[in-house]
């Protein structure tokens, strides 16, 4: 940053600051300190964009949510001024605090602070890949804080992904920012949600060192069979490494017991080991909490890719959850054979689950319908939504109750939090747990937000029948056919109006 350039902004920042009102909260910012090199950071314009109006978001946009107190505000106007120090929202902002006033909203990021946490989490995982440079890597850390701190209950997974990603604690906050911990609680809560991890996981483990955290286990020999008589070796065993010390993915499971049953959302996760060097591959429930169903199924998802999974391997699938529920855990039973099957193939390939997705599917068939009436749809968004899920994954079976649900009650609502995702068989869902290709979905999600933006103009039932919504949905699902919640709304629109 030039010397110029840093006076020009401090004379810009002086000139927005009021001199006869001193905000009683707000701490200004040393905007003067060079959190990161701007010129260096490698960002095209639309993702720096993106990443400002999340951060104005943070600062204008939810003035009643106990998740912010000013110094994540601080924090948040901070780091969009050094991205962009002439952005109208951040400036105006300044302006505000530095007055004592509550910020005028932006237009950007309006629905929900989990929304905010999530689209900070997806930006900073694209810069602090291994393809990152150095000063997104550095930027990733500041917005994957953030993100936690925003998160009413973030997976333990991110948790452990922020500690593994921070190990060189490049984040200066005390250089260019007046912390108040004593006052604003999100000074502690990070403290708070490391110190949760070890006490769930036992204390620190050696798993958690990037160098031991990958056992190299070796192929398991391919074995001989016989077809019709004839002799032919089977499929070559897949090499086999624990990638990932643990995975976990957010799921709504369907529970039941003697009592009733139910939907719960929560976290399904794997762990896995080896027990000898041949033998199949087994997979079965934790002895922690609910027993999980549907294992068998799991495995057949899976040996699709694999048809001759590692021997001599042992896995427990485990399912968690802090929501409340009216089933007794120790007599509850939970399928996740759709996570389960997500969770084994993540583990053999050493793939990452993205981080906004809730999956849901739970029958004995995996690949078949999740719900038996149309009625307990809405239960099961009730679950991803309370999750801060921005996407919930549904088999596309599932398209027929959601347009029945909407006809019938008019509750157009249920389609944007979250937004719902079909998948049509097992290739297709690990192409979107994955993350091969998420730009499609990142632009059908923010052209679908901006029709909810609206909703305070015209009830969505109005909307959906709008000639001018209906395009922009035509073109939603065109880019991405895959938006079940477009599809619905726009078919919903399209059908003749009740009488």
């Amino acid at each position: 940053m030039t010397i110029l350039f840093r006076f020009f902004l401090c004379i810009l920042l002086l000139l927005l600051t009021p001199v006869l009102q001193v905000a009683q909260a707000y701490d200004s910012p040393d905007f003067d300190f060079e959190i990161f090199d701007r010129d260096a950071l490698r960002l095209s314009a639309n993702d720096r964009e993106t990443i400002v109006e999340v951060l104005n978001a943070v600062v204008c946009n939810f003035p009643e949510s106990d998740l912010i107190d000013e110094d994540l505000r601080e924090k948040a106007l901070a780091l969009a001024i050094a991205l962009d120090p002439l952005n109208a929202n951040a400036r105006n902002a300044h302006t505000a605090l530095s007055a004592d006033r509550i910020p005028k909203k932006t237009a950007f990021f309006q629905s929900s602070v989990s929304e905010v946490a999530e689209r900070l989490w997806s930006e900073s995982v694209k810069m602090s890949g291994k393809n990152g440079e150095p000063e997104g890597r550095k930027l990733a850390e500041y917005l994957e804080e953030i993100s936690l701190l925003l998160h009413p209950g973030p997976p333990s997974a991110r948790v452990r992904s922020f500690v593994a990603n921070s190990e060189k604690k490049t984040r200066k906050w005390d250089k260019f920012l007046q912390l108040q911990p004593d006052s604003n609680p999100s000074n502690s809560k990070l403290e708070s949600l490391i110190e949760g991890l070890r006490e769930k996981r036992g204390g620190s483990r050696k798993e958690d060192a990037p160098t031991e955290r990958k056992k190299a286990l070796g192929p398991r020999p391919a074995p001989v069979v016989e077809l019709d008589g004839i002799e032919k070796a089977a499929p070559e065993s897949v090499p086999f490494e624990v990638k990932l010390s643990d995975v976990e993915i957010p799921f709504v499971a369907s529970l039941s017991s003697g009592e009733g049953s139910g939907y719960l959302g929560g976290l399904a996760s794997i762990a896995a080991k080896r027990e000898k060097e041949d033998g199949d591959m087994r997979l079965s429930s934790a002895s922690e909490g609910f027993r999980i169903l549907g294992m068998k199924e799991a495995l057949q998802l899976v040996r699709k890719d694999f048809p001759a999974l590692p021997g001599g391997m042992r896995a427990k699938v485990r399912f968690d959850s802090d929501l409340p529920t009216e089933l007794p855990k120790q007599k509850a039973r939970a399928n996740c054979s759709v996570a389960a099957g997500l969770l084994l193939y993540s583990v053999v390939t050493g793939s990452q689950p993205l981080p906004d997705l809730v999956v849901a599917g739970f029958t004995d068939d995996p690949l078949h319908s999740v719900f038996t009436v149309g009625s307990e749809i809405g239960k099961v968004i009730d679950q991803a939504k309370a999750m801060g899920a921005e996407f919930l994954l549904v088999p596309e079976s599932q398209y027929e109750f959601y347009l029945k649900g909407a006809m019938e009650t008019g509750q157009l609502e249920y389609l944007f939090e979250p937004q719902l995702i079909s998948w049509s068989d097992w290739d297709q869902l690990k192409s979107t747990v994955f993350g091969e290709d998420t730009a499609s979905r990142a632009v059908a999600a923010a052209e679908f937000r901006k029709i909810q933006a609206v909703q305070d103009q015209m009830a969505l039932v109005d909307l959906a029948r709008n000639a001018k919504v209906q395009e922009r949905l035509e073109k939603i699902v065109e880019e991405y056919p895959q938006h079940l919640s477009a599809r619905v709304m726009l078919d919903f629109g399209k059908a003749p109006a009740p009488e």
